[in-house]
């Protein structure tokens, strides 16, 4: 019997409301259910909010921000003051690179290769998070693509892509099973907290060396995937 699920799939109206780190059911890999169980799980739990909105809380200091991205692309660019646990980490090949996504290239960002889930993830993001992982503070879980609740799991095309995936809605899977509440995700992720930056002016990012730059170049052009692709 699935433990979280209760043997059947959705929400699960006999699911545990908190489990220790250790025995949380992943959501990538082996043992992980399919995307569609993961976003009935999450649909009643976690909320979207806008680039603005998140901008406004964070300068208000009304809720705490947990960057689940690549380590090598959160140390060149993040939102201001955010914390960092990644739930993608270097497989076999990682410690020869210390590259970005788009500078180990393709094959790793593509094809899947050469990074797996951190399996430590839900332990090192309760213990990231701190005091704020149970104090019933907002938790914002950000990555490049967002994903959406919003929108129905079903997949796309002869491939089957998921489009409504993404790493933060991935972690927030986990992060929910800890006990964590109050979860939030951007709808279109960094991705569109970049893109409202570009086009009206509203939202801060924060650069290399850690600088507030409201009028950073947004670095989504430059990546071969993920993000934004140039036009």
């Amino acid at each position: 019997m699935n433990r979280l699920f209760g043997g059947g799939g959705g929400g699960g109206a006999g699911a545990p409301k908190r489990v220790s780190p250790s025995e949380v059911r992943p959501s990538l890999g082996a043992g992980a259910p399919p995307w569609r169980d993961i976003h009935a799980y999450l649909k009643p739990r976690v909320r979207a909010i806008s680039p603005p909105e998140a901008s406004k809380l964070i300068a208000n200091q009304r809720l705490v921000v947990l960057d689940v991205r690549f380590t090598p692309d959160y140390e060149t660019w993040r939102l201001p003051d955010s914390l960092h646990c990644p739930y993608i980490v270097g497989g076999p090949l990682g410690p020869l690179s210390g590259l970005s996504l788009w500078e180990i290239g393709i094959p790793v960002g593509i094809r899947g290769g050469l990074k797996e889930r951190n399996a430590n993830f839900p332990q090192e993001a309760v213990d990231t998070l701190g005091s704020d992982a149970f104090s019933g503070k907002d938790v914002l879980v950000v990555c490049e693509r967002g994903g959406s609740l919003v929108k129905p799991p079903i997949p796309k095309g002869k491939s089957g892509i998921e489009d409504t995936k993404s790493t933060s809605l991935q972690a927030c899977y986990e992060l929910a099973q800890c006990g964590v509440t109050g979860i939030r995700y951007i709808e279109g992720g960094l991705n569109q907290y970049y893109e409202e930056q570009e086009t009206t002016n509203r939202v801060e990012v924060k650069g290399e060396g850690g600088e507030r730059n409201p009028n950073a170049t947004w670095p989504g052009d430059k990546e071969w995937f993920g993000y934004r692709q140039s036009s």
